[in-house]
């Protein structure tokens, strides 16, 4: 390259030493300046990275929206067939176990006797209709609140949101449960078999860190699990998909039959006449299983149930397969 003149030749000098010096002048008589990283010499030079935590690498399971590489978590497909249910892989979860260290020592959610025609004293969601004979199950994404805190008690106060009870008498229902009575310093939380034919809990395991684990992810709407009450091979079955084992786990089994012929996946609480402060409770992707598929609950399959006593924003998002309660 040639230079036209000397002075031009001293200010690309210039310009050359101010670069490598670690400092770039912007524009004739800036003010401001652009520092150059160098070539460091010494670790003690290098400070600790101070966005660690977006590294998903150091994040628990259940903490990740996306797969590693940016891939969408899918949704588990429900299942029908017996060969594709294992067995429960948490057993030792369960506190109804008399082997369980806290068998009898934590006092189990309460549930009252159903009423006719509504599962609890406050209620909202989707109820299965009575009348399809076929459906001979359901399946639904349930969202949990692992933080969720009930005000001490009195009243006593339950929370069973969501909750999946599938129609044609079905014995047994999926249960997702928040509590707090008398004597409680805290709200307790878990996920439960509720028995139709003994009117009692058949598992019950609590929301610890185990169970997250296994069972709940976290995607746009929620951390969800996913569970199925359904009917194969004479026998209502409650199913809960593992997303570490990639496999639907058999939780509990029924020959019985209860006397209710309606199914329910909905927000059902008792709240002693309150209306506690609560967060966002979701269901979604509410199906049926009915003539060897699965489709969505829609107007075929569903209505609106909503018995709410409290002014919770109650929102039916897809009739009848989506719905949310919140503050």
């Amino acid at each position: 390259m040639k230079f036209r003149s000397t002075k031009t030749k001293i200010g690309a000098i210039a310009l050359l030493l101010l670069v490598f010096g670690g400092v770039l002048l912007v524009g004739a008589g800036a003010n401001r300046a652009l520092e150059i990283p160098v070539p460091l010499t010494s670790a003690a030079e290098i400070a600790s990275d101070s966005t660690s935590g977006l590294n998903i690498a150091n994040k628990q399971p259940d903490q990740l929206p996306v797969r590693p590489g940016g891939i969408a978590l899918p949704k588990p497909e429900p299942v029908n067939d017996l060969l594709q249910i294992v067995n429960d892989t948490t057993q030792q979860l369960n506190i109804l176990d008399p082997k369980h260290p806290d068998f009898g020592k934590i006092p189990l959610p309460r549930r009252e006797r159903l009423p006719s025609k509504t599962p609890g004293t406050g209620d909202y969601g989707t109820s299965v209709d009575r009348s399809l004979t076929g459906v001979l199950g359901v399946y639904a994404g349930q969202e949990v609140q692992p933080s969720l805190t009930l005000p001490s008690a009195p009243p006593d106060r339950t929370l069973y949101a969501p909750t999946l009870e599938a129609p044609n008498y079905a014995a047994l229902e999926s249960v997702t449960a928040y509590w707090r009575y008398a004597g409680m310093s805290s709200t307790s939380r878990g996920w439960g078999v509720w028995d139709h034919t003994t009117g009692g809990w058949a598992v019950f395991k609590p929301m610890d860190s185990t169970f997250l684990s296994n069972y709940v992810r976290s995607y746009p709407e929620g951390q969800l699990y996913f569970t199925e009450v359904v009917y194969t091979s004479s026998a209502w079955r409650v199913l809960l998909y593992n997303f570490n084992t990639g496999a639907w786990e058999q939780q509990y089994s029924s020959t019985g039959s209860s006397s209710r012929v309606d199914g329910w996946d909905v927000w059902e609480s008792y709240f002693g006449g309150t209306c506690p402060s609560v967060p966002n409770v979701e269901s979604k992707e509410l199906k049926v299983f009915v003539n060897g598929q699965w489709p969505y609950v829609t107007s075929t399959y569903g209505s609106l149930l909503d018995y709410q006593n409290c002014a919770y924003a109650e929102n039916m998002v897809s009739q009848y397969y989506h719905w949310s309660v919140g503050p």
